[in-house]
């Protein structure tokens, strides 16, 4: 049998690579409890916890759960490959089995993704956490103190990591987290969708209210929905007024919210043509943030859009930038659509302009014949009291 073959190697060597393998091991191996605690309150509740969870931190450890089992997929494959070399043969084996190329194997393969996202664990915890407690722990309680937060938290760490490993040539590290981004944003991008169908409207409704806890935009308690539709949200905001929108969404907080208000507005006062136009249902289509930032040829999800297309592509340099200009190309002109109506609706159909100019004319005298007949009447009295 052909097997790897080690007495010639030094004590000191032999240990060198069996902590190299090691430390992946570790790793690994806390990760998997990461995901199996996250799983476990997520899935089946705790009594010592609100039985709201925080979908984005469900999210991030599905999306560990999935490049820890692609890694071990990988893992049996090479273990089978080696163990086919080492039958009893007449032939030289094709494949030379070295631990110092398996080693290489594993790095290249791994890079420092599992290390990364480990260390983006511990990056939360210490950024929302002051108890001593374990870091899958810290998270946990956090997210369910404050989900919008910890959502938050959780995709700036992937962004930012995904932005320094892209400037240094770690495609391989990038690209891993690059998948783990996806994942863990697409509980906040369904938010957005549904933020954009449903309007103010999805803050009023009980039956959703759990979501706006995790959401960059919150309801203020507002209940009158056409006498303050304007101050019916706002973009949320931690106590020292920094902004709780992801960095990624930045740019678009301000015209994701004034677009929903719109939506609401026009749902709210029934403007049922802009939702139902010649068989198309607005928001119909929304794409997933994978499709959005690597298809070319996307439909809009309104049938009126002049979004056609989306020109991103995932590049080896994954960014900030580029994440948010393939959402500002997609995501802008859709929210100018109701707002378009919204302003057509309140100008040429209910006479915004003409409303006002009445109302001008009454309390600030622009007509000046309301004076000129108060004047005509207190003449008129004065002169026709006996002297």
């Amino acid at each position: 049998m052909h097997t790897p073959f080690v007495e010639h190697m030094s004590t000191v060597t032999l240990r060198s690579f069996l902590k190299a393998f090691g430390k992946v091991a570790t790793v690994l191996d806390r990760l998997r409890g990461f995901v199996d605690n996250v799983r476990t309150v997520d899935y089946h509740g705790s009594s010592s916890l609100d039985s709201q969870s925080c979908m984005t931190l469900g999210a991030f450890a599905d999306g560990i759960a999935n490049l820890v089992q692609s890694f071990e997929e990988w893992c049996s494959a090479l273990e089978e490959e080696i163990l086919s070399t080492v039958k009893p043969s007449t032939t030289s084996p094709s494949t030379v089995i070295s631990l110092i190329k398996l080693q290489r194997d594993v790095e290249t393969r791994v890079s420092s993704a599992f290390y990364v996202l480990w260390k983006i664990i511990h990056e939360v915890k210490l950024e929302g956490s002051t108890v001593s407690a374990s870091a899958t722990q810290a998270l946990i309680e956090q997210a369910h103190r404050n989900p919008c937060f910890m959502s938050t938290a959780i995709l700036d760490r992937l962004v930012a990591h995904m932005n320094f490993h892209s400037r240094m040539g770690s495609g391989v590290t990038a690209s891993a987290l690059y998948v783990v981004f996806q994942a863990a944003a697409r509980p906040i991008w369904s938010l957005i969708f549904l933020w954009l169908k449903d309007g103010t409207s999805l803050v009023h409704q009980g039956s959703r209210n759990w979501t706006c806890r995790e959401f960059f935009i919150a309801q203020t308690g507002v209940t009158a929905l056409l006498d303050d539709w304007q101050e019916a949200a706002i973009l949320r905001r931690r106590d020292d007024g920094a902004s709780l929108v992801p960095r990624f969404l930045a740019p678009l907080g301000e015209v994701i919210l004034s677009a929903g208000k719109s939506v609401g507005l026009l749902r709210a006062i029934g403007a049922d043509n802009f939702f139902y136009q010649q068989g198309n249902f607005w928001m119909k289509m929304w794409p997933s943030l994978h499709e959005l930032l690597t298809q070319d040829d996307l439909t809009g999800p309104h049938a009126n859009s002049p979004q056609k297309s989306i020109p991103h592509k995932l590049t080896p340099a994954i960014s900030n930038e580029h994440i948010t200009a393939a959402l500002s190309d997609f995501i802008l002109p859709l929210c100018r659509l109701p707002e378009a109506r919204l302003t057509n609706l309140l100008i040429e159909e209910c006479g915004l302009f003409e409303h006002l100019e009445q109302l001008g004319g009454l309390f600030l005298m622009e007509w000046g014949d309301i004076m000129t007949s108060f004047s005509s009447i207190l003449f008129e009295r004065v002169s026709s009291v006996p002297r």
